[in-house]
């Protein structure tokens, strides 16, 4: 699978072609090209006036809600939308049902986010049950 993506503006300060604007052509996932403009063919061209390349996002306080409320988003919900908005990483709070505070509940997340487009970090509670009464000891 091959992307061309159309004159991007690139943001990655520990790129050479950072502040500039050109094609990006993509094989496989790997980027082969950068240049001012790009000719290949490819099986998908990307030309979007005011589009912006960059390295992966990472968002460090996301509520997924994923145990005890997936009525309002599961991990899998939470995942897509982190990966169409450019994110890469994503922390996830504990603010569950149980609330992650144990490594089970850690455990639980790192297995079910294994397949998922970005890579989920959870955030363990630091007291039980998020109460602020006892510090939560976790060895993971």
């Amino acid at each position: 699978m091959t992307i061309l993506i159309k004159q991007a503006n690139i943001v990655d300060s520990s790129s050479p072609f950072n502040g500039q604007t050109a094609d990006i052509f993509i094989e496989n996932g790997v980027i082969l090209k950068i240049d001012k403009k790009i000719t290949d063919n490819a099986n998908q061209v990307i030309d979007i006036p005011g589009l912006h390349a960059s390295p992966g996002w990472v968002d460090v306080f996301a509520n997924f809600a994923d145990p005890g409320y997936e009525f309002k988003e599961t991990l899998e919900t939470g995942a897509a939308a982190a990966a169409a908005g450019g994110y890469t990483d994503v922390f996830v709070i504990p603010n569950t049902n149980p609330v992650i505070h144990n490594k089970s509940g850690v455990e639980y997340i790192v297995q079910k986010t294994k397949s998922l487009p970005v890579t989920i970090h959870p955030i363990g509670a630091i007291t039980k049950k998020q109460k602020a009464k006892n510090l939560q000891r976790c060895m993971i």
